[in-house]
């Protein structure tokens, strides 16, 4: 009966039809339940059948089951649209010859192929009348636009709840691949037969679809990334959900899945080559750009965000503007940072409509705190920024430097672990490192602090910040030898630095033990 189905598929419109449609059509004689079962037994092993061409070529829900005709190619679809010559060696054979059902089904089907047979028939007449067709080449493909399609959940033996909470997975690692890296999200779990992309090059680029088994008392997820263009399945990522809560996208776990997730979209989705073309819309790599330090770049990403936020008016974009002002101060060795309340203004032109984007209210809530006076909107900003995004690395680097500002070590300490390790993948990794190294050792944990420092020079050698950490620690631990070599690197970078340039001048502390402990630590060193 599996034949009997997809030749039914085949032969629908869109490739379409509803499962109790199906059901009646080839089991209607049977009593529901065995009709039900039966119908499930032939759809699994026609599915089983059609895997080697693809997961997508047979979907289903609950209301329907649909055959991606665009993926295979049917005789009768490609003749009657046009695509194909019917050739004179076809126009004399009945449709769908020596297909036969069986048993209870048998009237009901050949109910349905007379009518099949005689629209081609019809079919077949009009092609003879009519003048011979002129074929033209295909169109071109145009290349897509930065797009990605969200797929139907594929999982069996799963509850609904389960399944629906798949789907919110599916949702937010779409939902967080906009804010990164600015592409646009086409949701095809409809269950309605798509080519992907379409002449025009409208949709989407990449397919992400989400595969669940059961497994134990929980499931497990592979998420599968394909390119449409070449129907590549480019990379899949797993994760072993041995309990329901894991499915929450607060819990540690699932936040590491998606965070990895969004590092390997942005690596599929943006080209490599050159940034600058991309990252006016992509805040993924105009925040590479920024952590570049190098001044022309500063001033590139800042000509490009401007660009981006006149064309798209996207919150995200004011809040990158405003945070761009920090590093135009934060690594000038000594710079105070004052008070600019044009960074404010900025920030603040985006506080409705980024109120649920966290990447904006990671941005503007760390410039209101760098920038400005404003300590209390810069910590409701910060703090919701966490609740928005719990997989963004980023936001708990900088709700943890703000809690390390005002003195909160264990706040701080759990936020800087918990971005260390979402980050673990990401190209930033090396300032969630710092981030650590300086939490570390304000908390007197200076081994931490050595250990995490270093780690982020190993990846940005000249980063000031960890260089300060990783020195004054090794002088407070009496590595005097180790702390006197590192203390040259910070004097070769800048030889009028003196460790009288206090934590308050370079970021604004309200635990002034933490900064004076740092002095020490630099003093100790041989750094006067």
């Amino acid at each position: 009966m599996r034949k009997a189905m997809f030749a039914v598929l085949a032969l629908s419109d869109g490739g379409r039809r509803s499962r109790a449609a199906l059901q009646e059509l080839l089991w209607g004689g049977r009593e529901p339940r065995r009709a039900a079962g039966s119908f499930r037994t032939a759809l699994s092993v026609l599915r089983r059948e059609l895997a080697p061409m693809g997961d997508d070529v047979l979907t289903n829900d609950t209301h329907s089951v649909t055959l991606n005709r665009d993926l295979l190619s049917i005789d009768t679809v490609a003749y009657r649209a046009g695509r194909n010559p019917l050739p004179p060696s076809d126009r004399a054979l009945d449709l769908l010859e020596g297909l036969d059902a069986e048993g209870d089904a048998r009237e009901d089907f050949e109910d349905w192929l007379r009518t099949e047979r005689s629209a081609w028939a019809d079919f077949v007449d009009a092609a003879d009348l009519a003048p011979p067709a002129v074929f033209l080449p295909p169109l071109p493909v145009v290349a897509p636009k930065r797009g990605l399609g969200l797929l139907t959940v594929v999982a069996e033996g799963v509850s609904p709840t389960c399944q629906h909470r798949c789907d919110e997975v599916l949702d937010f690692i779409g939902a967080e691949a906009r804010v990164m890296c600015g592409t646009d999200i086409y949701d095809h779990r409809d269950g309605v037969s798509r080519s992907f992309p379409d002449l025009l090059g409208h949709g989407p680029a990449h397919l992400l679809q989400l595969h669940v088994r059961p497994l134990g008392q929980g499931v497990h997820l592979t998420l599968k990334v394909i390119e449409t263009a070449s129907r590549k399945s480019l990379w899949n990522q797993r994760l072993d959900c041995s309990a329901p809560d894991m499915l929450d996208l607060h819990h540690p776990a699932m936040a590491e899945f998606v965070s990895r997730a969004i590092e390997q979209l942005a690596n599929s989705i943006l080209p490599a080559a050159d940034p600058t073309q991309t990252a006016g819309h992509a805040p993924y790599q105009s925040l590479n750009m920024m952590f570049s330090l190098s001044p022309q770049t500063l001033e590139r990403a800042g000509q490009m965000l401007q660009s981006a936020w006149h064309e798209t008016h996207d919150p995200v974009h004011l809040g990158l503007l405003s945070y761009l002002d920090t590093f135009r101060v934060g690594e000038s060795w000594g710079r105070a940072v004052g008070n600019r309340p044009e960074a404010a203004e900025i920030a603040r032109e985006g506080l409705n409509a980024g109120a649920f984007n966290g990447l904006y209210l990671t941005t503007a809530g760390y410039s209101m705190f760098y920038l400005t006076d404003n300590q209390e909107l810069a910590a409701d900003l910060l703090t919701r920024a966490v609740e928005v995004a719990p997989a963004q690395a980023m936001a708990w680097d900088h709700l943890a430097l703000f809690w390390h500002t005002q003195g909160k070590r264990a706040k701080a300490r759990h936020a800087a672990e918990r971005a260390v390790t979402l980050g673990r993948f990401s190209p930033l990794r090396y300032a969630y490192d710092t981030t650590l190294s300086m939490v570390s050792h304000a908390d007197g944990d200076f081994d931490a602090a050595v250990r995490f420092g270093r780690r982020a020079l190993s990846r940005k050698p000249e980063f000031s910040s960890a260089l300060r950490y990783v020195t004054a620690g090794l002088g407070l631990l009496g590595r005097h030898d180790e702390a006197e070599e590192m203390a040259q690197r910070i004097l070769r970078l800048d030889p009028t630095f003196t460790a009288d340039r206090k934590t308050q001048g370079l970021i604004k502390m309200v635990d002034r033990e933490a900064g004076n402990r740092l002095q020490q630590g630099l003093i100790l060193a041989g750094l006067k």
